[in-house]
C-alpha cells in the first residue's frame, strides 16, 4: 500500500497492521461466547496415569522421551537441517535484496516474496503434490526434500543473482509447506500421546528456534570473512564454507528420510506403536 500510494514511510501498513491484530481481541470473545461449551473440552484417553496413583510427567518429559528414541531424533534432525540450510539461503537473499532495494520499495518487494510463497504453495496443494505421499509413500516424499534442496543450493553456489535468489526461496519454502511438512506431521501417527503433546512440541518448537539460531550464528562469519579477506574474497569464502556446511548435512538429511520412510511404513503395516 505505502509503495503504491507513494508514501515515503511504512507507517500507514504499521497502523493498518496494527488494527488487525488488536481485532483479534473481538474475535476470541465472540469464539467464546458463540461456541458450545462441550466442543471446547479436547480429546482426552483414557487417564491411566491418574487411576494408578502416578505422578502426571514434568515439561522435561517430551525432552527425555525425544532424547531416548532415534526415531524422534531423526524427526528433529529433519526439521533441524531443512531449517540452517534455508536460514543461510533467507540470509543471503535479504543481503541482495537490500542491495538492490531500499525504504519502502524494499518493503513492497519482501510483500511481494511473501505472497508468492503462499500462491505457490496453494499451486502445489491444488496440483497434488502432496499424492507423493498417498502413492509413492512417506519415504519418497521425505527423500525428494533434500534432493530438491540438493539442487537449490548447487544453484544458489553457481549463481549468485537476485531473480534466482528469489525463485529459489519461493520454491525451497513453498515445497516445504506443501510436501515436507505435511509428511513430517504423519510421522507422528504411530507414536503415543505422550509423544504428540510433549516431544512434539520439543522437535517443532525448540528445534526450530535452535536450528534458525544455528543456521545465524554461521552466517555471522560473513562480516569477518570480509573484514579480513575484502568485499569479494570474504564473500567467496564464506559461500565455500557454505558448501562445506550444507552437502555434507543434506547427504545425511537424505539418510534419515529414508530411515523415517522405512520405520513409519513398517509401524503402519505391523500396526505397532514406534515410541
Amino acid at each position: 500500500m505505502p509503495h503504491r500510494l507513494h508514501c515515503s514511510t511504512d507507517s500507514l501498513s504499521m497502523l493498518f497492521l496494527g488494527c488487525l491484530i488488536l481485532c483479534i481481541i473481538p474475535l476470541v470473545r465472540y469464539f467464546l461466547r458463540k461456541t458450545p461449551a462441550d466442543l471446547l473440552v479436547s480429546f482426552h484417553t483414557k487417564d491411566t496415569d491418574k487411576e494408578t496413583g502416578k505422578e502426571e510427567p514434568g515439561f522435561l518429559e517430551g525432552l527425555r522421551l525425544m532424547m531416548k528414541n532415534r526415531y524422534l531424533l531423526c524427526i528433529f534432525a529433519a526439521n533441524f537441517i531443512y531449517e540452517v540450510v534455508i536460514t543461510i539461503f533467507d540470509f543471503n537473499f535479504k543481503i541482495a535484496v537490500g542491495s538492490a532495494y531500499s525504504g519502502v520499495a524494499l518493503s513492497n518487494y519482501l510483500s511481494i516474496y511473501a505472497s508468492s510463497v503462499n500462491i505457490v504453495s496453494l499451486a502445489c496443494l491444488l496440483l497434488g503434490i502432496s499424492n507423493i505421499s498417498r502413492f509413492l509413500g512417506i519415504g519418497a516424499a521425505l527423500g525428494s526434500m533434500p534432493i530438491i534442496v540438493g539442487i537449490a543450493l548447487f544453484g544458489f553456489m553457481s549463481i549468485d543473482t537476485l531473480t534466482f535468489l528469489f525463485a529459489l526461496m519461493v520454491g525451497s519454502k513453498a515445497v516445504n509447506y506443501a510436501l515436507n511438512g505435511p509428511a513430517l506431521k504423519q510421522l507422528y501417527i504411530p507414536t503415543t500421546p505422550d509423544v504428540k503433546f510433549k516431544a512434539q512440541a520439543w522437535i517443532e518448537t525448540f528445534g526450530s528456534r535452535s536450528s534458525k539460531q544455528a543456521g545465524s550464528v554461521f552466517n555471522m562469519s560473513l562480516s569477518p570473512l570480509q573484514s579480513a579477506f575484502g568485499q569479494t574474497l570474504g564473500r567467496s569464502y564464506y559461500l565455500t564454507l557454505s558448501g562445506l556446511l550444507c552437502f555434507p548435512l543434506l547427504g545425511l538429511w537424505l539418510f534419515i528420510a529414508i530411515f523415517l520412510g522405512r520405520s513409519f511404513k513398517k509401524a503402519v503395516q505391523s500396526n505397532v506403536v514406534i515410541c
